[in-house]
């Protein structure tokens, strides 16, 4: 989370846990409540206009904040109705807003099934490919990947480079597969990332393609990192499950690193 992101949250944090403590029924307490929303509506302008994961947190954050200090109200009768009333349209327009802005969840869009239908092709139709030293289809990997990055709320091209991710380094030589096709199919940016994180030394001894990898990390962005990272959360994971049942047998699989 950056800096800013941060402020934002502490400071309507702050100011919610201070003027709650001295909300009555007076006209400057109830000013000091509309105090706290004009922050948290301020905290909002810019947290819509910075659309971003970190921004629907925020945003939910902000709802949840609104919430409790009206379950707080609602439990001293010697607060007055108009109060509330006051928060309540607050937390509605915050909801509003929430709603409005759904489009930072992923949906089972048309280029989400057709990005599923072209990664089913290229791993299992042409090629069968299968996962390293394991009767399961290779496909279950990029899916997973998708489904990783649905679940931490990337934008739709960011699952489909997911679901994508592998098509250009692993493509059956029979069936080829180029960033162009990607471009032509999917976007631009859906190419760049796919770019991003295909392998372009694969002739290269396992170390120094990963200390090429390592290097070339340095120079990615948010959504280059989000999809790398999801592609090793996945093959992280499945390494660990296998490790679990199968024990040290397993890294048999891998090629040797040498040095």
């Amino acid at each position: 989370m950056n800096k800013k992101v941060y402020e934002v949250i502490k400071f309507s944090n702050d100011c919610i846990l201070k003027e709650i403590k001295k909300i009555e029924v007076t006209e400057e307490q109830r000013a000091a409540v509309v105090g706290v929303a004009l922050t948290l509506q301020d905290a909002l302008s810019y947290v819509l206009s910075t659309p971003s994961n970190e921004a629907y947190l925020i945003l939910q954050f902000i709802v949840r904040q609104f919430q409790k200090i009206i379950e707080k109200l609602e439990k001293d009768e010697k607060n007055n109705s108009e109060v509330l009333f006051l928060l309540h349209c607050y937390v509605s327009d915050m909801l509003v807003e929430l709603n409005r802005h759904q489009v930072l969840q992923v949906k089972y869009t048309f280029a989400i099934r057709k990005a599923i239908r072209f990664a089913i092709k290229v791993h299992e139709v042409d090629q069968k490919q299968k996962r390293k030293g394991k009767d399961i289809a290779y496909i279950t990997h990029p899916l997973t990947v998708g489904i990783i990055l649905s679940q931490a709320r990337a934008k739709e091209s960011v699952v489909i480079a997911g679901i994508l991710h592998d098509t250009v380094e692993d493509c059956a030589e029979n069936c080829p597969v180029i960033l162009e096709d990607i471009k032509k199919e999917f976007g631009q940016e859906v190419s760049s990332l796919v770019h991003s994180i295909t392998e372009k030394d694969g002739g290269l001894p396992w170390a120094e393609r990963k200390e090429i990898t390592i290097k070339h990390v340095k120079t990615f962005s948010n959504e280059m990192v989000l999809l790398k990272s999801a592609d090793a959360l996945s093959n992280g994971t499945e390494i660990v499950d296998d490790y679990e049942r199968e024990g040290e047998s397993i890294f048999k699989r891998f090629n040797k690193i040498e040095g």
